[in-house]
């Protein structure tokens, strides 16, 4: 994922996830968020320790079928007492401390990595969502309805800035979608009246403002 800049809703919840987070546990099977500052930008992966060794990054889910069809960045890990050993695909291997009491935080190639929790009943997530995100010039805002009868809404509106010597050129683009939706563990699943399906990894998030924020596929969306 490229960087990603809505600085004013993840700052304090970047300064308080370590505070919410302790479970006495190593990482594997935990699903984590990393986040780091870029400049103005701040940076959000998400990384799958799942039980079998292997590292995802910015998996669809959790599940046994986003994994299976998992397309991106995958490579293996071991636990070593208090060391996290990574070996790349191109054979490098990286190494990383975390403390086996609180596994809760940890730093991985310069990104603060934060244990989360998913939710743990579907009427968590229904609600209406507004999300966003700014990107080399272009800025997308999003909208996401979960109806507790199991359809769902979205919209969103994208535009892009170039500036040549010619002056300055914005184009735009909007959208919407609708459907329905399911929900299981670290998965949200879209059904688009098309029949068209897709999975974004799902979980919860607080900040210091104690409002519920909520993570998907990328994008973190405040509760309305």
């Amino acid at each position: 994922m490229k960087p990603i800049h809505f600085f004013w809703l993840l700052v304090p919840l970047v300064l308080t996830s370590q505070l919410a987070l302790t479970q006495s546990r190593p990482p594997t099977g935990g699903v984590y968020l990393g986040t780091r500052f870029n400049g103005s930008y701040l940076e959000m992966y998400v990384f799958y320790f799942a039980p079998n060794g292997v590292l995802y990054k910015n998996p669809e889910g959790a599940d046994a079928t986003s994994l299976a069809r998992h397309r991106g960045e995958k490579n293996r890990y071991t636990v070593s007492g208090k060391t996290i050993n990574i070996r790349r695909a191109n054979g490098s291997i990286t190494q990383t401390g975390f403390n086996p009491a609180d596994p809760g935080s940890f730093n991985l190639d310069g990104l603060i990595m934060t244990l989360r929790k998913p939710f743990t009943r579907p009427q968590e997530l229904v609600g209406k969502f507004d999300g966003g995100a700014s990107i080399s010039g272009a800025s997308t805002s999003s909208s996401l309805q979960l109806n507790a009868d199991g359809t769902y809404s979205g919209y969103s509106v994208t535009s892009v800035s170039t500036q040549t010597d010619a002056g300055r050129t914005d184009v735009g683009a909007q959208g919407g979608t609708s459907g329905t939706w399911r929900w299981s563990g670290w998965t949200l699943q879209f059904r688009d009246r098309a029949g068209n399906v897709s999975n974004r990894i799902v979980f919860p998030y607080e900040g210091l403002e104690m409002k519920r924020y909520m993570y998907v596929g990328g994008v973190m969306y405040t509760r309305r």
